[in-house]
């Protein structure tokens, strides 16, 4: 596009003469060669303006400001200079204005373009102002001293002076790699400071999904549970009955099957219950009925009520107190009693052969109930992440039929009475313990 501008640049198609004494020049006034010369700036601009776009689309953030400042000053000069050139020749043409020299006043739109330029600069450290600063101070230095070659009459002066010149030569180079060093690193750093904001915002946008999905979940389960209640209730119910004779006699056989149904929906009528406090927990509407209450007299009613399915598996339940009055603990009666089911219960179906203790015991101005099997035991991988969610441990493979969120809720409802849950084990198939702790209520 510029070739013909360069190649005729020297003809009386560019200049048709020259006027040394005013110092100006006598442009050709042909109209296809006007029209050339409007078309190539109309051109650049479109151009430059396309260039800009698909370079915006491909940027990150950050640098799309900088392109939109460099964009519009470049767009504003070129407008300004060639809109004013056009505008003069046609006026001028048209005889509305002499020939004044109209079009020079486009020459004003590079004031804008610097301006746009120095905001760049100062905001954006664009165009690596300080290595050209830098360069410009070593090159300037070097000049200097090389320049004093033409003046130095004495021989040690100017030996002195090419030393200089040679330290100056090396050390500025090593200046200017060390600045464009530190200068590339910085852009790095900018690079990977926008995508790292980038990524946390992308981040922020998925977490908030993930909530949603979670929420969704809950709600999810919780109605699926509400609806398998009913029809597990009215299972259990037939089953009894068939169990007890009151639809007749039924043979051994039938008679075990069904028992095995009850069964059945006995565990899953406790996953769903288990399911249904998770989704109360998990949506804050777990609600509890805070009140005095005998610990002693909840845990050993319990440990009665376990103490048949204990014995059914071969295991020998016993239940030790000193038949204190003084365990009296403030808290949701039947919430703790849910958490000494599935303390105990958990205990029953993880050990194959032995003994269950369970302990009721003041200590100072705590009230502490622990349950001790000779189980399957545990590693301290395995301690640290029983009371989540889900988390079944190495005796998963003994019971199958749980739902991993036994221990998580007896965690959730100490934790809201203000207690502490733990268990201690010495390691694989040495047993476990497990204690809670909740104050004691003074008399």
């Amino acid at each position: 596009m510029l070739s013909p501008v360069i190649f005729l640049s020297a003809t009386h198609f560019n200049l048709s003469g020259f006027d040394i004494a005013n110092c100006d020049a006598f442009k050709f006034e042909s109209l296809p060669f006007k029209f050339y010369y409007t078309s190539l700036g109309l051109l650049s601009m479109i151009w430059i303006f396309v260039l800009l776009v698909r370079k915006y689309r491909v940027s990150i953030p950050e640098f799309r400001k900088q392109i939109i400042l460099m964009g519009t000053g470049i767009e504003l000069f070129l407008f300004s200079f060639f809109g004013m050139e056009f505008i003069g020749s046609y006026l001028t043409r048209i005889g509305i204005l002499p020939d004044s020299g109209f079009e020079m006043y486009g020459l004003f739109g590079i004031v804008i373009f610097m301006i746009y330029i120095s905001i760049l600069i100062v905001r954006f450290k664009m165009f690596n102002v300080k290595l050209f600063a830098t360069q410009a101070l070593v090159i300037g230095l070097i000049v200097l001293i090389g320049s004093q070659f033409f003046f130095i009459k004495v021989t040690i002066n100017f030996i002195l002076t090419g030393i200089t010149f040679i330290g100056v030569i090396v050390s500025g180079v090593f200046l200017i790699k060390s600045v464009k060093k530190e200068i590339e690193q910085r852009e790095r750093l900018e690079i990977l400071k926008a995508k790292l904001e980038k990524s946390n915002i992308d981040l922020g946008v998925a977490n908030e999904k993930l909530k949603g999905l979670d929420k969704l979940k809950t709600e999810f389960v919780s109605l699926a549970s509400h609806q398998l209640r009913s029809p597990l209730t009215a299972i259990k119910g037939y089953a009894s009955m068939v169990i007890d004779g009151d639809y007749g006699e039924v043979n051994k056989d039938a008679k075990e099957m069904v028992g095995r149904i009850f069964e059945s929906s006995q565990n899953l009528t406790k996953i769903v219950e288990d399911l249904l406090n998770v989704s109360k927990i998990e949506q804050g509407g777990m609600k509890y009925q805070m009140d005095p209450f005998d610990l002693v007299e909840v845990v050993k009613s319990v440990s009665q009520d376990l103490s048949i399915t204990a014995k059914n598996r071969g295991l020998e339940l016993l239940f030790i107190s000193s038949e204190r009055k003084d365990c009296i603990v403030n808290g949701d009666k039947e919430k703790i009693r849910q958490v000494a089911i599935n303390l105990i219960d958990n205990s029953i179906k993880y050990t194959k052969t032995g003994t269950i203790k369970v302990e009721v015991e003041k200590i100072e101005d705590k009230i502490v109930f622990s349950i001790s099997d000779t189980g399957v035991g545990m590693t301290p991988e395995v301690r640290a992440s029983l009371f989540h969610k889900f988390s079944r441990g190495d005796g998963a493979r003994m019971n199958t039929s749980g739902s991993g969120l036994g221990l998580y809720l007896a965690r959730e409802i100490i934790e809201a009475h203000k207690g502490l849950i733990w268990v201690e084990s010495e390691g694989l198939n040495k047993g476990s313990t497990f204690f809670v702790q909740l104050d004691a209520i003074k008399q």
